[in-house]
């Protein structure tokens, strides 16, 4: 998902917004409304990056990664929290959202936290797996070029 760039001090930036298959699968599986709030909280993190703060945003304590955050909103009887970070490139990944209505803090933060740091973990090893890629075919595509300089 690309995101809309906003202005500052007429500058524009441009916040790019990825998504897990996690993510997807919990937005599929939303309800209309809840897709709607969904997509409008995703919209203010698309235009503020990690400048977002409270309420719409806040950072998680209990996690080892240092920068997990969550988008809080509510939703008809929702308490919808969606967890994202920012990776390397500085891309905000949504890993995975849910409802802690009802569940008790504690037991909803411990199991959605470790949920969004296997999540991470995954992500981060197919981005490597891309990036590595990427290179090997650019690799051959510089040995074609000075092949071809060779011969001339």
């Amino acid at each position: 998902m690309t995101l809309s760039a906003y202005a500052f001090g007429g500058m524009m930036s441009t916040w790019n917004i990825n998504q897990t298959e996690e993510f997807q699968d919990w937005f599929d599986d939303a309800d209309k409304a809840l897709q709607n709030d969904t997509v409008e909280h995703v919209e203010l993190l698309k235009c503020f990056g990690p400048n977002l703060k409270r309420p719409y945003a806040d950072t998680l304590k209990g996690s080892e990664l240092t920068n997990l955050k969550e988008l809080r909103f509510n939703s008809g009887d929702k308490v919808v929290r969606v967890f994202f970070i920012f990776d390397p490139d500085r891309n905000a990944v949504l890993l995975i959202g849910g409802d802690k209505a009802g569940s008790g803090d504690k037991t909803f933060y411990d199991t959605m936290i470790d949920k969004s740091e296997k999540i991470y973990c995954r992500y981060l090893e197919k981005r490597k797996k891309e990036i590595e890629k990427e290179q090997k075919r650019l690799e051959e595509k510089t040995k074609m070029s000075s092949k071809k300089g060779k011969k001339k």
